[in-house]
């Protein structure tokens, strides 16, 4: 077991009732980050200063997928599940990804209020890409028609899509950035 302190550096992605998973960069010299595992009912965020406890792992790769490499491509090394965590401190590290989790949450919230639990998850996966709020039938749903990846790219392109163009209407005008889409 180790004892270590850092901060969340990822917005922590939410499944079943009280799992998430996050980031964590630890306080020391070390630059990579850790991936944490919880079933812990805190509402953890990015920036949270913490402390944890517990048992660091190496991560392994499935029979049909690198995770390793993937999780190095994150700058992550090494894995902590279950441990036992304090918050003690929270921080807005970078103001940006602060500022845009923040509105990304309350865009969220909004949804979530304006529509019923199965749509507004429906609307999050399409908007962004993030499927964790659908419920496991729908998503299975997905999978069996073959369009699970459909969700993913088109918050991932939609997102990007919005970001250009918002970019180009100045230069461009509105009617040319709407003939571009």
């Amino acid at each position: 077991k180790i004892i270590l302190d850092g901060y969340i550096v990822s917005d922590p992605e939410r499944y079943h009732v009280y799992g998430q998973v996050f980031e964590v960069q630890p306080e020391t010299k070390f630059n990579q980050k850790i991936q944490v595992t919880t079933f812990s009912k805190d509402n953890f965020t990015y920036g949270d200063k913490i402390y944890l406890i517990g048992k660091i792992k190496a991560p392994k790769n499935f029979d049909d997928f690198d995770y390793v490499k993937n999780l190095e491509t994150k700058n992550i090394y090494a894995l902590i599940n279950e441990p036992d965590i304090f918050i003690v401190g929270h921080s807005h590290l970078n103001p940006i990804i602060f500022y845009s989790l923040f509105v990304k949450h309350f865009v969220f919230e909004k949804f979530k209020q304006a529509l019923p639990q199965q749509q507004a998850a429906l609307l999050i996966a399409i908007v962004v890409g993030q499927k964790d709020l659908m419920s496991v039938r729908d998503i299975q749903a997905f999978r069996i028609a073959g369009t699970s990846h459909l969700i993913a790219l088109s918050g991932y392109v939609l997102t990007l899509m919005m970001i250009i163009l918002g970019d180009l209407r100045p230069y461009l005008g509105r009617k040319k950035t709407y003939l571009v889409c």
